[in-house]
């Protein structure tokens, strides 16, 4: 296991080992549950080699700093079409494009400009989070 995931999921379990079901009494295994939902993010650019990878190990660096119940997979943009999860994250030239074909059907998406840019790509995932009552 990657040293990145190891420490995100160390920092959820320590956010949620006091967890206390709303009604009192002991830990409730369905409410620690809920509190870590996973989201599923594409990252992507036009060919889905270079771009992608390299905005995919920032994400998850930030992801891992955060302690955020984010996965990611990186790709194309031919991947889109078929991707069943939540989120999108993909450069600003992309997500231009994205929005100018009226794609209303897609997964939210966070467009990013500069890929290694932690601050931008955090503030993203934190819009996402927010939209999804997450944080």
């Amino acid at each position: 296991m990657p040293g990145g995931q190891a420490t995100a999921r160390m920092r959820l379990w320590r956010a949620n080992r006091h967890f206390r079901h709303p009604e009192g009494g002991a830990d409730c295994r369905a409410g620690r549950e809920k509190a870590m939902a996973t989201y599923k993010a594409l990252v992507c650019c036009r060919a889905g080699v270079g771009s992608s990878a390299i905005l995919e190990t920032r994400v998850k660096q930030v992801v891992a700093d955060e302690g955020w119940p984010i996965e990611t997979t990186h790709g194309s943009v031919d991947q889109i079409a078929g991707f069943d999860g939540d989120l999108i994250i993909t450069m600003s030239d992309l997500g231009l494009i994205l929005e100018d074909e009226g794609k209303k059907d897609l997964p939210y998406v966070v467009s990013v400009r500069n890929i290694v840019d932690a601050a931008e790509i955090k503030a993203g995932l934190e819009g996402f989070l927010k939209e999804k009552g997450a944080l």
